[in-house]
């Protein structure tokens, strides 16, 4: 992950009330959307207050 991902990413989990933790998103390495990092901000079981967001390698957020 760049920093500008783990910037935005612990941005939004402050704003969700949830810790961050690394290694809950998922960096794609594939040939599509590489460098990109994927996951639900909240929790993956889609219970409570969610989102699930991509974040393109400046850090940029997409949901």
């Amino acid at each position: 992950m760049t920093e500008a991902q783990i910037a935005k990413l612990k941005l939004l989990c402050e704003r969700f009330g949830v810790p961050f933790i690394e290694s809950d998103y998922a960096v794609n390495t594939g040939s599509w959307m590489r460098g990109w990092v994927e996951a639900w901000v909240g929790g993956s079981d889609q219970m409570g207050k969610t989102l699930f967001v991509g974040f393109d390698p400046d850090g940029s957020s997409h949901s």
